[in-house]
């Protein structure tokens, strides 16, 4: 069973773009263990949460481990990005991973959804390069607001975006999340 996605998670960071939406820490947990749940009462006894968002990853840890101890079902996470960090690498010319907005996240979008990408202003689309703060490296975690990061929003090189890069990624994220699935990560 693929439940519908969730179109919304924890982005206080970006609340000073316009235009975004966020959950509460409370919401999403309530959300999302709601749905696991009804999962588990129509009979599965296995769960991925597959996610979407960096600003998700420290929480769904936690989620995960909590469900794990509520519900007698097999429960676990990744992230479409983490699942496939060799497809994304492979994939992109200027950047390691996703950023925001970036070279990655901007080519998907390209051959998903072209319509979406002001392709005018991709030329000046750029900015710092940052890593995921599930993967800092930093001794400590600080909050810190996105446009603290970046004027405009973009994080890495969408200006170095095609849909070519964005069709190979869309198609080994998920042969990749396929093949993780299929080695059976629930016998841990």
């Amino acid at each position: 069973m693929v439940t519908p996605s969730v179109w919304s998670g924890l982005s206080e960071h970006h609340m000073a773009f316009g235009g975004t939406f966020t959950l509460s820490l409370a919401t999403l947990h309530a959300l999302l263990r709601d749905i696991c749940r009804s999962v588990w009462r129509a009979g599965f006894t296995r769960i991925l949460i597959v996610n979407g968002h960096g600003g998700n990853m420290t929480a769904l840890h936690a989620l995960t481990t909590e469900l794990t101890a509520e519900l007698p079902a097999r429960i676990a996470f990744t992230n479409y990005f983490t699942v496939a960090r060799d497809v994304v690498r492979d994939c992109l010319e200027v950047q390691d991973g996703l950023m925001h907005a970036c070279e990655g996240e901007t080519s998907m979008m390209l051959a998903a959804r072209p319509e979406l990408v002001r392709t005018e202003h991709l030329a000046e689309a750029h900015g710092p390069d940052i890593a995921l703060p599930a993967e800092s490296t930093e001794p400590v975690y600080l909050a810190v607001p996105f446009e603290r990061i970046t004027v405009s929003g973009v994080a890495g090189h969408a200006d170095a975006a095609t849909a070519a890069k964005g069709e190979k990624m869309l198609s080994g994220l998920a042969k990749a999340l396929a093949d993780a699935i299929a080695r059976d990560p629930w016998q841990s």
